[in-house]
């Protein structure tokens, strides 16, 4: 979702650009689905610089016609595959999480999601030497877990520069509410678009959780949480698409019919993550041992209700 930015043509001064932002008219879509007519009362700005500003936006922004040929050596030529830093999980994946993609993680309390997410994160700074972008909305993110995760260290000074090297490739931002999340995105994006130093590496972004931001207004006006949710469903495969990354989401498992466990957020959100696993603890009645098995219930690639058996207490090695 592309941000309006001062200079986009004549018309878009600092000082319209700041008038539209007060008035939550923030990205080209929010600009161009408004009456003009209506923006020029409640902004108190000249009718025919919005005019101008919305011809120009239609022009740099309208979707043009491509042929299948096309988009798909464009997709060939962006495509990425990052491993999960987890054996098992990548030949699961058909490989690891594809860039342009959003991959969900679904589980119960205390099963896994974060510690998947921060494996993941380790394994992209390491193995892939790309930066990411870590978005905790619970305070569950953990450096010394993320420590854990990467090769073992010794007590040499080349093996601690390489530990923070590694680990200043990982940003971490809080968001305490959805709005928080919305104006994290927003700025990941002005960031990605600018090609700011280390916004120039990312290939991965992870929301663990977006259950923890979206139950506290799932309770109030239906009509409006349902709206938000669909908004950031749209802006995670933006994100992914027009900046070539791979977007891995946490969720929580929730109480559905008759009570069985399914996805928290609804049928709605069920449609946004492209490729979709669940995360179950079983244990051995007999050894009294055990397992996170990963099952894989939505995928493009691959067969449904495949599942593997995984290790989460260090990183597997070759």
């Amino acid at each position: 979702m592309s941000l309006l930015r001062p200079g986009i043509c004549k018309a878009m001064t600092e000082n319209v650009c700041s008038v539209l932002h007060n008035a939550e008219i923030r990205t080209v879509i929010d600009f161009i689905v408004k009456d003009p007519e209506e923006i020029a009362r409640t902004c108190d700005i000249a009718y025919k610089d919005l005019l101008s500003i919305r011809r120009v936006l239609l022009a740099q922004y309208s979707a043009f016609s491509v042929t299948a040929s096309q988009l798909y050596s464009n997709s060939l030529s962006c495509l990425a595959i990052l491993s999960t830093g987890i054996s098992s999980l990548d030949k699961l994946l058909d490989g690891g999480l594809y860039t342009a993609e959003i991959c969900e993680v679904v589980g119960e309390v205390a099963v896994g999601k974060t510690q998947i997410c921060l494996h993941c994160a380790s394994s992209v700074a390491t193995v892939h030497s790309q930066n990411v972008v870590y978005i905790d909305t619970c305070g569950s993110f953990s450096a010394e877990r993320l420590l854990d995760f990467m090769p073992e260290m010794d007590d040499s000074h080349e093996s601690h520069q390489k530990a923070k090297e590694n680990l200043s490739r990982i940003h971490c931002v809080r968001a305490s509410d959805v709005f928080a999340l919305f104006g994290v995105l927003d700025n990941l994006v002005s960031n990605l678009t600018t090609k700011m130093s280390f916004f120039h590496s990312v290939k991965l972004v992870v929301v663990d959780s977006v259950a923890s931001v979206f139950h506290p207004v799932l309770g109030g006006k239906q009509m409006d949480s349902l709206a938000l949710l669909e908004q950031l469903g749209l802006q995670l495969k933006q994100l992914a698409v027009d900046f070539c990354l791979a977007v891995l989401v946490s969720n929580n498992m929730t109480s559905g019919f008759e009570g069985k466990k399914q996805p928290s957020l609804g049928r709605l959100w069920s449609h946004v993550p492209h490729t979709r696993i669940i995360l179950e603890r079983e244990t051995n009645s007999l050894t009294k041992t055990s397992h996170r098995k990963a099952v894989l219930v939505k995928s493009m690639r691959q067969k449904t209700e495949s599942s593997v058996i995984f290790d989460l207490a260090c990183r597997e090695k070759g």
